[in-house]
């Protein structure tokens, strides 16, 4: 499993203004408190812990306007918990987001230019991180009408990765249904199919689901508007997850 060391919300948002008055708070050193305390906890220590695969260092930083901030974050963190912790496999946690204008596609913009912050080419470059997970919501980004792109964003992560040798992950992706395109469970599927089908050609780590859901009493709150229920739905991205696997 992957586990995230910051949880709540991303790196920095816009509404957070100004920046610069964000820099010292996160990289502080109640945050590095925060970081030793979570891996020296539990019994064995989580450092320890051989059914964690990875850390995460934030779940979909963000620090729109602003890239070089977080990935001076990214740099000193990344240190920092490798000093904790050199058991472990390392990942920022981001969306996949590029400030790399020669992967600019088409209607894109958004998610080549470098406005939220992030480069996920230049995050690899860390040595410190040992891979990289990328995210796929079409319907949140704005592209609900063109998700064949999905293809093409698996193709430009796993370009990334072979720049970097190191191995990239599709560690969320999901379809809310109920729109033109995605009406139902079938077409959900089909799209599915499609990305996962670019997940196996290009020979990257693999892909996670998001998300199952399940009626269970300790398990029916934790639900979105992504949540799959029904086994045949779940059937397909299941079968092709462990196809990766096992390829």
């Amino acid at each position: 499993m992957c586990k995230e060391l910051n949880h709540g919300e991303p790196f920095c948002r816009q509404r957070q203004h100004p920046l610069q008055s964000q820099r010292q708070p996160f990289r502080g050193g109640w945050r590095k408190l925060l970081f030793s305390c979570l891996l020296h906890r539990g019994e064995p220590a989580r450092r320890d812990e051989p059914s964690i695969m990875a850390w995460e260092l934030t779940n979909e930083a963000r620090c729109d306007g602003e890239w070089d901030i977080l990935l001076d974050w990214v740099h000193e963190m990344a240190a920092f918990v490798k000093q904790l912790d050199g058991h472990h496999l390392l990942a920022l946690g981001d969306e996949g987001f590029f400030n790399q204008h020669h992967f600019l596609q088409p209607g894109k913009a958004q998610l080549y230019d470098g406005r939220h912050g992030t480069d996920f080419a230049a995050t690899l470059d860390i040595p410190e991180i040992d891979f990289g997970g990328y995210h796929f919501y079409p319907q949140d980004w704005g592209h609900a009408q063109n998700l064949e792109f999905g293809v093409q964003w698996v193709k430009d992560h796993a370009a990334a990765g072979q720049q970097a040798n190191k191995p990239v992950l599709m560690e969320e992706y999901g379809l809310r249904l109920g729109d033109a395109v995605v009406p139902d469970a079938a077409a959900r599927s089909a799209w599915f199919a499609r990305w996962l089908s670019a997940v196996e050609e290009t020979g990257t780590a693999g892909s996670l689901l998001w998300m199952l859901g399940g009626s269970e009493p300790d398990t029916v709150v934790y639900k979105d508007a992504y949540a799959i229920y029904n086994k045949q739905d779940a059937a397909l991205p299941m079968a092709q997850t462990r196809g990766q696997g096992a390829s």
